[in-house]
């Protein structure tokens, strides 16, 4: 990993569909730099890893991921442990199978890069598309306390966003065990995967029920305050 104080790491996902039997969500993060290499190995407006016309463009795809030496990190689980083992809390607050799967890849990120530099930040995009992405978005945002290496999150969509291609390449490759891709992938030692145990969601819930308790008591003390501050501003100006 390069070294450095700022990132951007682009999700995406597979395996969301009623039915799947393995939930994947990627991410590749790499500093502008390394980026902008990317994109000047890859000129493809459209990749789709699960459209068939695509396979012929996989071998390019890998070839520029290698070029650029970004790196990348997958989370996979099963959506029938989620339903069978997280606890209300959890459906609750994070409301399915991808959202723990997002949360879980962007710790896993934001570990990645604290131990190369505990002053790093990271940009995150994820891709649009899911029915509860939004959501997604605004309770990574409120971790952003908690994870100060998260600077931004941002929802874009897929076809505006070639950067996101490598993620899509990765979860779909993990999600539907492509083999041969996920050793190409893996080959270089720059993507990771971390596989979660069903026993692992009751850990996950409370660290999500306790980060959103904090945040809901840490928004209020900002509105007394500010309410505090009217108040005197009012009291002075009579």
């Amino acid at each position: 990993m390069i070294k450095a104080n700022f990132y951007q790491a682009y999700l995406d996902e597979g395996g969301t569909h009623e039915g799947a039997p393995i939930l994947a969500v990627a991410g590749y993060f790499g500093t502008r730099e390394q980026w902008e290499i990317f994109l000047g190995k890859w000129k493809h407006e459209h990749f789709h890893a699960c459209d068939s016309p695509c396979d012929k463009l996989k071998p390019e795809l890998a070839d520029a991921i290698d070029a650029n030496e970004i790196e990348g990190a997958e989370v996979c689980l099963r959506p029938n442990e989620f339903n069978s083992s997280a606890s209300a809390d959890m459906k609750s607050n994070m409301g399915n199978a991808y959202a723990l799967a997002v949360f879980l890849c962007v710790v896993g990120i934001c570990k990645l890069v604290s131990a190369e530099n505990e002053n790093a930040r990271v940009a995150f995009v994820l891709e649009d598309g899911q029915p509860n992405v939004s959501w997604v978005q605004r309770l990574l945002l409120a971790f952003m306390a908690e994870y100060p290496t998260i600077a931004s999150v941002t929802v874009v969509s897929k076809g505006s966003t070639p950067q996101l291609h490598p993620a899509d390449f990765l979860a779909h490759s993990r999600n539907t065990t492509d083999t041969p891709w996920m050793n190409r992938l893996f080959a270089k030692g720059r993507a990771r995967e971390m596989p979660i145990e069903a026993e692992l969601f009751a850990r996950t819930s409370e660290e999500v029920r306790r980060l959103l308790r904090e945040n809901r008591r840490r928004k209020a003390k900002e509105k007394l305050a500010r309410k505090m501050a009217r108040e005197s501003e009012n009291a002075g100006s009579k």
